[in-house]
C-alpha cells in the first residue's frame, strides 16, 4: 500500500489492481496448498493403516480376530478415502476460486491499461478507444458469474417466417 500512496493519480488504479491480484493469489494458493497437503497426509496415513491392518490380519492367531481386523481396516480405508476425496474437492474449489478472483482484477487491469493508452491518443481516435474501454467494462461486469444480464443486450427471438 506504500506504493499506492506514492503513485501518481494515473498510476494509482494500476497499483491498486496489482495489489489486489497479489492478495488474491496469496489467499487462494494458501488455501489450496493447505487442502492439498492435508489430503496427502490423510492418504499417507490411510496407506499406513491399510498396510498395518494387512500385516495384523496375516499375523492374527484366530479367524475371528483376522475378520475383525480386516473389517476395521476396510472401514478405516473407506473413511480415509472419503476424507481424502473431500479434501481434494476442497482443493479443486480453491483452485476454481483462485481462477475466479484472478479473472476480475486481471480484466480490470487490462481495461485500466487500455484507458491509460486511450488517453494518449488524438481526439477522434481517443473517443472511439474510450468507448471500447467502456464497452469492455460493461462486458466484464456482465460476464461475472451470478451477474444479471442486461435485458437490452439480449436479442429478441427470431420471428416466424410469413405464411
Amino acid at each position: 500500500m506504500a506504493k499506492l500512496d506514492s503513485a501518481d493519480a494515473s498510476e494509482a488504479p494500476l497499483v491498486a489492481n496489482r495489489a489486489l491480484l497479489q492478495e488474491y493469489h496469496r489467499l487462494s494458493t494458501k488455501q489450496a496448498r493447505s487442502a492439498f497437503q492435508l489430503a496427502q497426509w490423510v492418504m499417507g496415513a490411510s496407506a499406513l493403516l491399510v498396510s498395518a491392518g494387512a500385516v495384523a490380519v496375516g499375523l492374527a492367531p484366530k479367524t475371528s480376530t483376522a475378520v475383525t481386523l480386516g473389517s476395521l481396516t476396510a472401514f478405516v480405508t473407506a473413511l480415509s478415502g472419503y476424507v481424502s476425496s473431500t479434501l481434494l474437492a476442497t482443493y479443486r474449489v480453491s483452485v476454481e476460486q483462485a481462477r475466479f478472483y484472478f479473472r476480475e482484477p486481471l480484466a480490470g487491469g487490462y481495461l485500466l491499461a487500455a484507458e491509460r493508452l486511450a488517453d494518449r491518443l488524438s481526439e477522434p481516435q481517443r473517443s472511439e478507444a474510450l468507448n471500447r474501454v467502456v464497452d469492455g467494462f460493461i462486458q466484464a461486469g456482465t460476464n461475472v458469474p451470478g451477474a444479471q444480464q442486461d435485458p437490452t443486450l439480449q436479442q429478441a427471438p427470431p420471428s416466424p417466417p410469413p405464411a
